[in-house]
């Protein structure tokens, strides 16, 4: 007896959202909406969506009967098997 399996893993998700801040003299502020000069951000939080994450994971197996009693199994793995680019989103920078 031979049998293929197909086993797969798929994982989708959104990404959160960013609240853009700088820091100031004064403390960490959150961002002007439409620019202007120096006061509290009228940016709401979490305006800037991150990139979401897709996973394709595929498992194809073959079993074979070797004798009466015992099964030998192939299987192979592809993790990310679609190739998608999954990215992490924005990062700080670092002053220099």
């Amino acid at each position: 007896m031979v049998s293929w399996q197909l086993n797969g893993i798929m994982r989708m998700q959104s990404g959160q959202n960013y609240t853009i801040t700088g820091n100031t003299a004064t403390g960490t502020r959150r961002a002007d909406y439409n620019g202007g000069n120096a006061r509290y951000g009228s940016a709401g939080p979490g305006i800037v969506p991150r990139p979401g994450l897709q996973l394709f994971n595929i498992a194809p197996a073959k079993n074979f009967r070797v004798r009466e009693r015992y099964t030998l199994r192939f299987q192979t793995d592809f993790f990310n098997a679609l190739n998608s680019v999954n990215l992490t989103g924005a990062g700080r920078e670092r002053e220099r």
